[in-house]
């Protein structure tokens, strides 16, 4: 079973997703200004996410 790839999540008061499966590196220079940020929790179950779904499962 392919572990869940996206998080819903709301952002700047509006219904939204992270598309982990999605995700390239990123560079703060390019970034212009802050929209939200992640609650605690949010950010635990999106550490999670990306666990599941990049780590090596040789070990």
């Amino acid at each position: 079973m392919k572990p869940p790839s996206r998080l819903q999540i709301v952002c700047a008061g509006r219904p939204s997703e992270v598309a982990v499966d999605q995700i390239r590196t990123l560079s703060k220079e390019r970034f212009v200004r802050r929209i939200d940020s992640l609650a605690n929790a949010e950010a635990r179950r999106l550490r999670s996410i990306i666990r599941d779904l990049y780590a090596s499962e040789e070990g």
